[in-house]
């Protein structure tokens, strides 16, 4: 699927924008930091949930919120200075990058932190 999807999908660039946290401070899940919500990242979700459909695996209802993940605290935050940080970046534009490939990885929590693997890469057309 990944493969096919990608033969159809042209490179394009992306905004990494603002960051934000997953949980509420001091009890951060995640922080991340933006992505914009460019127009083939969108086709490229829609495209691989529709995908993932016809094999009878399920939709994910919640909204789709394009990020990278940046950390995961291991305990609750002494906040400090933090959510000024937070709030002074919260729009902050960060790095344009191409987007020519997709990665499909597995991740594991574990006690030393997350654990990533590449289960497949596939290229965008030029």
């Amino acid at each position: 699927i990944l493969t096919e999807i990608s033969s159809q999908t042209n490179s394009f660039n992306i905004s990494v924008k603002g960051v934000g946290v997953f949980g509420r401070l001091p009890y951060v899940r995640v922080l991340w930091a933006g992505i914009d919500k460019h127009t083939s990242l969108l086709y490229l979700h829609e495209h691989i949930e529709s995908s993932l459909q016809h094999l009878h695996i399920k939709k994910d209802y919640r909204p789709f919120n394009p990020h990278l993940s940046l950390g995961r605290p291991r305990q609750k935050l002494k906040t400090g200075d933090f959510p000024a940080w937070l709030q002074e970046h919260q729009s902050s534009l960060l790095q344009e990058i191409i987007v020519d490939h997709m990665i499909f990885y597995e991740s594991f929590l574990e006690k030393t932190g997350a654990r990533y693997i590449p289960l497949h890469q596939s290229t965008f057309k030029s």
